[in-house]
């Protein structure tokens, strides 16, 4: 940048705050001024670290160099040091250097559920520039074969756990030529299938490779597919490579603080961006203890954080939902509390202050963002309901973002008459778009170009920008706080996990009895998200079997993806183009005083669907009925 750019710049800088105290109080302005320079600190910190070619990898370098004997990892009883995890994660690279012929840049699948070894062959295939394939353990057949597929995978790795799932997809395995590994030794003393073996690395040195043996691993190389579900239906494989995990745990780090002292407690699972990534990621790139939990329990929470000591948990909203609705106890955010935050997404308004009241919370750090998403938000002091700031100093200088007008049913934006997007003003809902740029890209997902390309939105504010299209449904606060509202398109939120109607209503039609199915997602009383419904019409002459179509959801689908509601109908409402028409649906619920339908309503303890009535829809309303 020339003399004159510099003073033309600084001119800018000058009349933008100058203009910005004019406009509100000292106080606001001084507030805005210090996140956009929080922000700009974690993006010049990102730079630099891209400039010195550093991965995900370096994290766990530095850690094992400055304090080889802390703690890194506690997963029940068990303790792990950063030397050992350093050790563990080179035993898996020697095992697959000798074993197998992965070169950098494949690709190989982990079918785990939480536990240290997750973490010891993400970090072990890192080192070889191999990708690792993060697949959702609470998947079924054909959704997970998806998974595998799309991936290109050349081998998959496994637990005893999940034999008899890998038995029923084993044809399908040796025709796409994946290898199956299964950690530790031979089960039982059984003989394995063909191209099934056993993967056990405890005789393998811990040692490093030497040097001319690793490849040269980039930030741009892949480091893992993680899985989410969209507007097309299946899951699709996000690409996230090394600079955006570093982009991840640096703005959080940054702007949010883990300490080195910290006792992190992760239960969300690791196959999702925010248990691995700013969950264990975030944690050993600040040099803290994480504390692993095998999966979310509300009864046994707090005595995991009690157990370790946590100082911070992760979270995301509906697990703060289900520790609410345990029983109060006369303890509840005491016993030798050491805990100072917890940081996640979707925790409700609603929700938000009883929930830092009741166990005690000194902070709350809400953020927004998604797997592929270019961008996001994060709300550093505690402003209840947001999820973080994007103030009119910060749209003035980065200009990253925009919410623009939307077609509510396409989930794409409206144009103007010039053909550009249509920017709503502060205080008003719109679609969020995020600026594509060399800093922050989208590359898409993996084996789909047209499912890419329908995340992109070109043209926005100027012939030739590119943005990423969020589907969510955002509002920037005259206040400068950033406000989630809803999210759009053929998916919903339940339990956590991103809920495909496509995939879900395909499962469903797969009974014989069902002719079509109509799947949607609909709100239910204290429940964040939204609970799975499905309208459905029978083939003519079958009678509905509420027993035979739970026992098929379960069979087909993980639980969350179940439907929760089911509705009987004789004809399906439907477009001119023959697609399922859902809004109106969507908005008339389950309420049988309302629908002349048959209306159901899933009941765990007896494995059926219940006929709903008056006295059910009551105890829904109340959050006493267990979904």
């Amino acid at each position: 940048m020339g003399h004159w750019e510099v003073l033309g710049a600084s001119a800018l800088v000058l009349s933008l705050i100058v203009a910005g105290i004019k406009r509100k109080s000292i106080a606001t302005f001084i507030k805005d001024f210090k996140d956009l320079s929080g922000l700009a600190k974690a993006l010049l910190t990102y730079r630099i670290n891209a400039s010195r070619n550093r991965t995900v990898l370096v994290a766990l370098h530095d850690g094992v160099v400055e304090h080889p004997s802390r703690t890194c990892i506690l997963y029940q009883d068990e303790r792990y040091t950063y030397a050992e995890v350093e050790a563990e994660s080179n035993r898996v690279s020697r095992w697959v250097k000798t074993h197998t012929d992965l070169q950098h840049g494949d690709t190989a699948a982990i079918l785990l559920r939480n536990e240290p070894m997750f973490v010891f062959l993400w970090l072990g295939f890192a080192k070889l520039g191999i990708s690792t394939s993060l697949l959702n353990h609470n998947l079924k057949s054909q959704s997970l074969l998806h998974c595998i597929k799309i991936s290109n995978v050349k081998v998959l790795i496994t637990s005893k756990a999940f034999l008899d799932v890998i038995a029923e997809l084993l044809p399908d395995l040796q025709q796409l030529q994946v290898k199956v590994w299964v950690l530790g030794d031979t089960p039982n003393g059984h003989v394995l299938p063909d191209r099934v073996s056993t993967m056990d690395t405890s005789q393998v040195s811990g040692n490093p490779l030497p040097p001319d043996q690793l490849p040269k691993v980039t930030p741009q190389d892949i480091s893992s597919l993680i899985f989410t579900s969209g507007t097309t239906g299946l899951p699709k494989a996000v690409q996230v490579p090394h600079r955006t995990s570093m982009m991840a745990y640096q703005v959080w780090n940054i702007i949010g603080g883990l300490w080195p002292d910290d006792v992190l407690y992760v239960c969300l699972p690791l196959y999702h961006s925010s248990g691995l990534i700013n969950g264990v990621l975030s944690a050993i790139n600040a040099g803290c203890t994480i504390a692993l939990a095998p999966k979310f329990s509300a009864s046994r929470f707090w005595d995991d954080v009690h157990k370790h000591k946590a100082t911070v948990f992760l979270y995301i909203g509906e697990l703060c939902r289900y520790l609410l609705a345990q029983p109060e106890k006369a303890n509840d955010g005491q016993y030798d509390h050491t805990l100072r935050m917890a940081y996640g997404n979707g925790l409700g308004s609603d929700i938000w202050e009883e929930f830092r009241r009741r166990f005690n919370i000194q902070r709350i750090v809400e953020w927004y963002t998604a797997t592929e998403a270019s961008g996001g938000f994060i709300n550093t002091d505690g402003k209840v309901g947001s999820v973080g700031r994007y103030s009119w100093l910060a749209e003035k200088l980065a200009g990253n973002c925009v919410i623009v007008e939307c077609d509510f049913a396409t989930a794409q934006p409206v144009r103007g008459a010039d053909g550009r997007c249509i920017p709503v003003p502060r205080g008003e809902v719109g679609l969020l778009l995020f600026k594509q740029d060399k800093l922050n890209k989208f590359l898409g997902y993996r084996g789909a170009a047209k499912q890419t390309e329908n995340k992109l939105v070109r043209n926005v504010r100027k012939p030739g920008d590119l943005y990423f299209n969020s589907g969510d449904l955002m509002m920037f606060g005259v206040d400068g706080y950033v406000y989630f509202k809803d999210r759009l398109g053929d998916t919903f939120r339940w339990k956590g996990e991103n809920v495909s109607t496509t995939e879900v209503s395909n499962a469903m039609s797969r009974l014989p009895a069902v002719m079509e199915c109509n799947v949607y997602g609909v709100e239910v009383p204290g429940c964040e998200g939204r609970a799975g419904m499905a309208a459905i019409v029978l083939q003519d002459g079958e009678v509905f079997d509420p027993k035979q179509l739970y026992d098929h959801a379960i069979n087909h689908l993980p639980d969350y993806a179940c439907p929760k509601f089911i509705r009987i109908m004789s004809e399906m409402d439907i477009t001119t183009t023959f697609k399922h028409k859902k809004r109106a649906l969507v908005s008339q619920g389950f309420n049988p005083g309302e629908i002349a339908d048959l209306l159901y309503v899933a009941d765990k303890a007896k494995a059926t669907y219940a006929a709903m009535d008056a006295n059910l829809l009551d105890t829904i309303g109340r959050g006493a009925y267990k979904l």
